[in-house]
């Protein structure tokens, strides 16, 4: 029994002499985090290139006013595709209410014919088909 003794010791030692240390599972567990975290940031990389997270933001109304002057019957054309954008590149649908005593036309390209013969608001929302923003504009009549 010594003999084997004598071995497994000299065996110990001279794994000890080389440096050879084993990793314990814990360690080998934090590896494989980390490879899979890695993985993943590359990839998430490749998809999105700006390394922000990516969300859906809602349509913006970018037009310089929101307040239209007009004289009795007169109209007023509003490019809709033009008064809003969508920060992600979304296509937008466009929807409009009046307030009593204004008409509307609204075309399916977001072209936007407004005939008033009083003052009030005409509510338009742009949809990007996830998100709706609503703008009121103000109708004034001279």
């Amino acid at each position: 029994m010594q003999r084997n003794n004598a071995l497994y010791v000299c065996k110990g030692e001279k794994d000890k002499k080389k440096g050879k240390k084993k990793m314990s599972k814990t360690t080998w567990f934090i590896v494989y985090i980390a490879l899979c975290i890695a993985i993943v940031a590359v990839i998430g990389r490749i998809s999105n290139p700006t390394g922000l997270a990516v969300a859906n933001r809602a349509p913006i109304w970018d037009y310089p006013t929101s307040e239209f002057a007009v004289g009795a019957n007169e109209r007023i054309w509003l490019d809709l595709s033009d008064a809003f954008f969508d920060p992600d590149g979304e296509v937008l649908g466009f929807e409009a209410t009046p307030d009593a005593g204004i008409n509307l036309i609204l075309s399916e390209d977001g072209q936007l014919t407004i005939i008033a013969s009083n003052s009030g608001q005409v509510w338009i929302e742009a949809f990007d088909g996830k998100i709706k923003t609503t703008q009121a504009i103000e109708i004034i009549m001279q």
